[in-house]
């Protein structure tokens, strides 16, 4: 009996010794390849904005730990239908401005060049959507009680999908006060739970995919409005609904996901979308459809 209780003590000894903390930790050797640094610009086509913003910069090596490089005598041309989109207003480290003079149509074709030394030219391509009309924009106060029996605010909206195309959108609403001579906006807090629709911040992107050709619905509850104002004099709901280019849309959710799973040791890598020719980053567009709605 005395040997068996020997052999034991002597099992658990030894286990205990294999039980450090190299036990549990394994060196692996990564070979990283040279990285080859390129343009990395970026800049969205917008109606809703008079200026657009570009940001060119250089790409940089996953060990690299110092703030993106500065391009210097770098070239940008973005241009529809061949015509340059306007004039270059303001410039701040990687970041330009640029005054949009050009009336902006369905359909035109956009281009996005930026060439500097020693990186060659970067370029990429876009079609302008078209414009898509909201048919139904509805506003209940506390028209909704959630699971918790709490009321919230009820929001409507639908839209009209164009036909036989592949559609891709971006919508969110906000707040507008007028109090006196003042006027101050918030964003809304709208939740959905409709499906295959990506949301972040209260902007929900997502395709035609299941609607194509109809007349779409979409139902939110969304949080008190004026919560951070004086009782004002009126109150408005403003919806801004975006009809993205295709690449603007895989970037939007794919930026999303690559956000959602930061600081998850159990989530996929996510690859986030680009779509630059001999460079990286991304070039988009949209056409935003503003709808306004007098709540109080």
């Amino acid at each position: 009996m005395k040997n068996y209780i020997y052999i034991f003590i002597g099992i658990c000894f030894l286990s205990l010794q294999s039980c450090d903390e190299d036990s549990f930790t394994q060196t692996v050797d990564i070979d990283i390849p040279d990285h080859e640094s390129r343009l990395a610009i970026s800049g969205i086509v917008s109606n809703r904005n008079p200026f657009m913003q570009t940001i060119v910069s250089a790409s940089q090596s996953i060990l690299d730990i110092e703030s993106a490089p500065q391009v210097s005598n770098k070239n940008i041309q973005i241009l529809v239908n061949g015509e340059s989109i306007g004039n270059e207003v303001a410039e701040n480290g990687n970041a330009q401005v640029f005054e949009v003079t050009t009336d902006l149509n369905a359909g035109d074709e956009l281009i996005f060049e930026v060439s500097a030394d020693n990186y060659g030219q970067a370029r990429s391509t876009q079609v302008f959507p078209s414009s898509i009309s909201v048919s139904d924009f509805e506003y209940e106060e506390d028209g909704i009680i959630d699971v918790n029996g709490d009321t919230r605010n009820e929001i409507n909206i639908s839209i009209d999908d164009p036909a036989n195309e592949d559609n891709f959108y971006s919508l969110w609403f906000e707040y507008v006060y007028y109090k006196d001579q003042n006027i101050y906006s918030e964003f809304s807090y709208a939740e959905t739970s409709g499906v295959g629709i990506n949301e972040q911040y209260s902007e929900f992107v997502f395709s035609d995919g299941t609607f194509n050709g109809t007349k779409h619905s979409l139902r939110f509850s969304d949080y008190i409005w004026n919560s951070n104002a004086e009782e004002p004099d009126s109150v408005f709901i403003k919806s801004y609904l975006s009809h993205l280019s295709e690449d603007y849309y895989y970037y939007k959710t794919s930026y999303f996901q690559y956000s959602q799973a930061q600081g998850n040791p159990f989530a996929e890598p996510v690859i986030v979308h680009d779509n630059i020719e001999n460079g990286y980053g991304i070039f988009g567009a949209e056409n935003v459809t503003i709808d306004s709605l007098r709540i109080k």
